[in-house]
């Protein structure tokens, strides 16, 4: 599995005047040939959902002797906003990786939002800050991309017999 916090790339150098979602496709693609082995097949987590516009005050979204006081809920992150956010890269990606028979691309986006993407759920403050899930939103996305991932592991197992 591969997987980064893609966003926070930075570049300097030559790689710095070009667009960011270029080089970390390219970079995917390094890593995946330099790592290839028959039978090695990859999975590799495209861009985050990140909901940019909430604050979050850690130390009130945990459950606590204060939860009569909880911070007030951020609004879901609108489908087409995540997808805007995040496309370059995950299509970037795809780009880089075609033809590839070795490499599934989940995108998160895809995974864990319905029409919205919510942060918000039941009561639970499913991001801890905009690039981590808590506990809870972790359990929603693992449960989302169970599918994906237990297919993933049958057909690597599948590929090796």
């Amino acid at each position: 599995m591969i997987g980064q916090a893609w966003q926070l790339s930075a570049f300097a150098g030559k790689d710095a005047a070009r667009p960011r979602a270029e080089v970390l496709a390219g970079g995917v693609l390094a890593t995946i040939r330099f790592l290839a082995r028959p039978g090695r097949h990859f999975l590799v987590i495209g861009a985050q959902v990140r909901p940019l516009g909430c604050k979050f005050d850690k130390m009130r979204i945990l459950p606590g002797p204060l939860w009569h006081a909880p911070p007030p809920p951020c609004d879901p992150v609108p489908r087409r906003d995540a997808l805007a956010d995040e496309s370059d890269l995950d299509d970037a990606i795809a780009v880089a990786l075609r033809g590839q028979p070795n490499v599934t691309l989940m995108r998160p986006v895809d995974v864990y939002c319905d029409e919205d993407c919510p942060v918000v759920e039941n009561g639970l403050w499913l991001f801890q800050d905009a690039g981590h899930f808590t506990v809870a939103g972790a359990k929603r996305m693992g449960e989302r991309a169970k599918a994906i991932i237990d297919r993933f592991l049958s057909d690597t197992a599948q590929a090796a017999r």
